[in-house]
């Protein structure tokens, strides 16, 4: 019978833990932290099956709008506003008129469909930064691992 490779487990444990800090550092450092929920929702997990470990990250659906940025389109008036009262963004006054909520929530709509958002690839930063640190440990734990069921399989002949 073959014995759970609690060395490869921790270490994936570990490494996904490092994921969800490192990402979410990342996030309020590059200014992705308006309400707080994209970083609340993020969660690290290592799901065990009979032949796979699966590292897995749970976020909120618009972490990929955050990631990848977006082409040009007009965004849900509704989201900007909540955005705009979240941040808070303080529209400055131009030729005397300082623009409500309302209207600087078009303004940003009418910029986003004309450029679209930018990239902000911090996931991808995330994973490149944390691989380089624990592909080493990674590679430890599944060699101790091995060598652990060796012995168990040559014991028993």
């Amino acid at each position: 019978m073959a014995q759970e490779f609690t060395n490869l487990k921790k270490a994936l444990e570990d490494y996904m833990e490092a994921v969800s800090r490192v990402y979410k550092g990342k996030l309020t450092s590059d200014g992705h932290k308006a309400t707080g929920k994209l970083i609340g929702s993020v969660k690290a997990s290592v799901q065990i099956g009979s032949t796979q470990y699966i590292g897995e990250l749970r976020l909120e659906d618009y972490w990929k709008y955050i990631e990848y940025g977006t082409k040009p389109h007009w965004p849900p008036p509704n989201a900007i506003l909540k955005w705009i009262q979240a941040k808070p963004i303080l529209p400055r006054a131009i030729n005397g008129i300082t623009p409500s909520n309302d209207q600087l929530a078009y303004l940003i709509g009418r910029k986003i469909s004309r450029t679209g958002t930018k990239a902000g690839n911090e996931l991808g930063n995330t994973i490149d930064e944390v691989n380089a640190t624990y592909r080493p440990i990674i590679e430890q734990a599944v060699e101790q691992d091995l060598q652990g069921e060796l012995t168990l399989i040559f014991n028993n002949f």
